[in-house]
């Protein structure tokens, strides 16, 4: 009996072995099916964001039918985002009538050979639920009802009856030239992520610890809480910075087999967390636990600590270094070109090169101090007490560079963020990092 279930499940994992090489190769083509033809501007992060507004407050339970409406612009203007945060993604959608067809194609990060992997996604209008009619991946083609019970039992995983209670919600589908119509409903009783739900999300991002060592973190958080506790806590961002990656260079000495880059990213993290956003910390774990007056003091301080004499610089620069450890370089400097481009609209601040400046610096610390050992303790070597840290400089001279450029101001003069005369703006401020001692290693 053991004889036959073992060659049985030889033959079940031999199959399975198959199975994959089978749909990776036919899965994997040589010729992407859609090229990059999308430009992000003003007017493109403006329709973003209308839409990410109107998401936003969407899907609250509710007694009626309610209806979210997704503009062919709005679309397009997402689609150029996505593609402007990767250079090997491409995404595309188009709206015919009665249906959605979703395009990705990405490059596979092989040197040897350009290898692409197509899907496509086709959503028909639907007088009742979500209808899907294939998804083809490569050259291998699903049929719409696998789709859906596959995303339906993948939810269920997560939590019991969520795929149920999703696709339920959905009540129809309209879909023309112009625009999506999503008609839903979502129950009173309906929550997306119950405690439950929440728990199981909370243990997998503590298992996997995919931005580091929670306790070691924490170790940083603590210690940086200790520094702003001081009766004169610095108000300068330099400062800060000195504090933390020095106490890296100190622990990556102390812990024997420390990588240089895990305690400089540790240290980063607390740092951002404390300074930046605070849903930073549901990505990484439980870290702060701050009393009221602790957490009145962090207020005060994100308010009060500078870089290079202004508060908002301090901000981009903290926010740009905690995205590209969370994420990738694109998507750091694909979100502070989008939040410029938005301040040149009506009623915001006005798009600012010195702004683009302290997100493009804040991104390249964070990527040298996580790189490799070699450019994390390069890192850690501005920052020891022995370089008399204050004189440091972590942002170029930005006195020349325009701000508070209106949308119509920013299109006459630059047109996107693809014209040659962005680009070169771009480049005179990436040389002027890259200037500095500290910006000085190579990453690419």
């Amino acid at each position: 009996m053991l004889k036959v279930f073992s060659k049985f499940l030889f033959w079940l994992v031999l199959f399975i072995l198959f199975s994959v090489v089978a749909v990776l190769f036919f899965s994997i083509q040589t010729q992407p099916k859609i090229i990059n033809t999308s430009v992000v501007d003003a007017r493109s992060a403006q329709h973003a964001n209308y839409f990410l507004k109107r998401l936003k407050y969407s899907f609250n339970p509710s007694q009626q039918i309610n209806s979210l409406v997704i503009k062919s612009s709005e679309l397009t203007a997402l689609n150029a985002i996505l593609t402007r945060s990767e250079e090997r993604l491409v995404t595309n959608a188009d709206i015919e009538k009665n249906k959605l067809i979703l395009h990705l194609t990405w490059q596979l990060p092989f040197k040897a050979k350009s290898l692409f992997l197509n899907i496509k996604l086709t959503i028909l209008s639907s007088f009742k639920g979500l209808k899907i009619r294939t998804l083809e991946v490569g050259d291998i083609t699903f049929s719409g009802n696998a789709v859906l019970w596959v995303v339906k039992k993948s939810l269920n995983l997560m939590q019991a009856e969520l795929g149920e209670q999703a696709f339920s919600a959905i009540k129809s589908v309209n879909i023309n030239q112009q625009l999506i119509v999503l008609n839903y409903q979502i129950p009173q009783n309906f929550n997306l992520l119950n405690s439950q739900g929440k728990g199981r999300l909370f243990v997998l991002r503590d298992q996997l610890a995919l931005f580091g060592d929670i306790d070691k973190i924490r170790f940083y958080f603590q210690r940086l809480l200790r520094f702003t506790n001081q009766d004169k806590a610095p108000t300068t961002l330099i400062d800060y910075l000195s504090t933390m990656l020095s106490l890296a260079a100190q622990q990556t000495i102390i812990n024997k087999g420390a990588l240089a880059k895990d305690e400089n990213q540790a240290a980063l993290l607390a740092l951002a967390i404390y300074f930046g956003d605070e849903k930073f910390e549901l990505l990484v774990g439980e870290i702060s636990q701050l009393s009221s007056k602790e957490q009145q003091h962090r207020e005060y301080l994100i308010t009060h600590v500078k870089l290079s004499k202004r508060n908002d610089l301090q901000q981009h620069y903290i926010y740009s270094l905690a995205i590209q450890i969370f994420s990738n370089m694109g998507v750091s400097n694909t979100i502070g070109e989008l939040k410029e481009l938005l301040d040149s609209n009506l009623g915001g601040s006005g798009f600012s090169f010195a702004d683009l400046m302290a997100d493009r610096a804040g991104t390249k610390l964070a990527m040298i101090a996580t790189y490799s050992s070699e450019s994390a303790l390069y890192v850690q070597h501005f920052f020891t007490p022995l370089k008399k840290n204050k004189q440091l400089i972590i942002l170029p001279c930005f006195g020349d560079l325009e701000e508070g450029l209106s949308q119509v101001n920013f299109e006459h003069n630059y047109r996107n963020v693809n014209s040659e005369a962005y680009q070169t703006m771009i480049a005179i401020i990436d040389q002027r990092i890259s200037q500095l001692d500290l910006y000085r290693f190579s990453v690419n």
